[in-house]
């Protein structure tokens, strides 16, 4: 009996530092991720005359070649910026929309005209996520 009070007594104290790892391990890597999908963002931006993608255009552009004007081609010079499309670490999901639309199934909003890019939830300078 007393070895079962201590396990229980051990398990409460050890659990709760492992969620608290996870939580650490999705932080740093959703601004791992953001690092990335950003500096890509710019990338693209210099290499098609200062415009980023559209919000329609946003994964698709970035994962495949394309020419100065944006359009994809297989053939073309520019390209391709990330090899999938990233996962938001909270909200299991890479789907993207504009700015202030995020939701709980979203992944990503995004702002074409500044580029802009953000983890639907999350916020970055806390490093802590919330439910929208």
């Amino acid at each position: 009996m007393i070895v079962v009070v201590i396990l229980g007594i051990l398990a409460l104290t050890i659990i709760p530092r492992f969620s608290i790892a996870s939580e650490v391990t999705r932080s740093t890597t959703t601004v791992a991720v953001l690092r990335t999908v950003r500096n890509q963002l710019e990338f693209y931006r210099v290499q098609h005359s200062g415009t980023y993608p559209t919000l329609a255009q946003m994964w698709e552009n970035l994962l495949q070649k394309t020419d100065a004007a944006g359009t994809i081609d297989p053939t073309a010079d520019f390209g391709p910026y990330l090899t999938q499309s990233p996962v938001n670490q909270y909200t299991l999901s890479s789907t993207v929309v504009a700015v202030g639309t995020g939701t709980a199934i979203d992944g990503w909003e995004y702002d074409p005209v500044s580029g802009v890019i953000a983890a639907v939830g999350f916020n970055e300078a806390t490093g802590t996520y919330t439910a929208p």
